[in-house]
């Protein structure tokens, strides 16, 4: 087999293996997701594309945050960020900052936190022709986001339910998970505030949208905000 054949066929492997990644996290199984993400980014690896060794690396680094293993994930998102500096993609950096952003906010790191935003912002602004179609979905409505939920574990519900709104009006329409996901980060803000009817109303949406797209990781989330409300 010719070596770029062989190069072609194991950046296929490594796609592959992401998307398993991708449908476990979603499917709320981040356990599972780490094994594929692990893969994928070996694969990525081993076909010498620093881009999607990044973005496996990255993603694990979220599944990680998301199971409370924020210092092993700040291992691989920062290592994410350093590869994905030699490659020009400003969107990939974007998402790899603000991801590292999200998991120092669980370690309580205010100032890194910011730094790590502020990066995000940075790319963010930056014109973007690397081609990367499986970044397409990443925006300013998802960088709101982020920042919504870094304010939400600084305390600051406020500004994060500003956030979260900002990041609804900007979505497109046709990334309805998102849209769920957010939803029910507004309403964890509202429920912070006290505004018990908006909070439901947010979750009565998010649920429907969940059961509807099949995502348990956007269910679980639900759940545990549901809890919130009832204490």
């Amino acid at each position: 087999m010719a070596q770029e054949d062989r190069r072609e066929l194991i950046q296929l492997a490594s796609e592959t293996a992401e998307l398993a990644g991708w449908l476990a996290y979603d499917a709320g199984i981040p356990d599972e997701a780490e094994l594929h993400y692990r893969r994928a980014m070996t694969l990525a690896q081993e076909a010498d594309d620093p881009a999607r060794a990044a973005w496996a690396m990255g993603n694990l680094g979220r599944a990680l945050t998301s199971m409370g293993r924020a210092r092993e994930a700040l291992d691989h998102l920062e290592a994410a960020r350093r590869l994905a500096a030699g490659v020009q993609a400003p969107r990939l950096a974007s998402w790899l900052a603000a991801a590292a952003g999200w998991c120092y906010a669980t370690l309580g790191e205010h100032a890194a936190c910011g730094q790590a935003l502020s990066a995000a912002e940075r790319h963010l602004a930056q014109p973007d022709d690397s081609g990367y179609e499986w970044l397409d979905f990443y925006s300013y409505s998802q960088l709101d986001k982020w920042y919504g939920r870094c304010q939400l574990l600084f305390g600051r519900p406020a500004e994060a339910a500003r956030s979260f709104r900002t990041s609804l009006r900007m979505l497109p329409a046709t990334l309805v998970r998102e849209r769920a996901s957010t939803l029910t980060e507004l309403a964890h803000a509202y429920t912070k505030q006290g505004n018990v009817d908006a909070a439901c109303a947010c979750l009565s949406e998010a649920v429907t949208i969940a059961l509807d797209t099949g995502s348990g990781r956007i269910v679980q989330r639900v759940t545990e905000v549901r809890r919130l409300l009832d204490s």
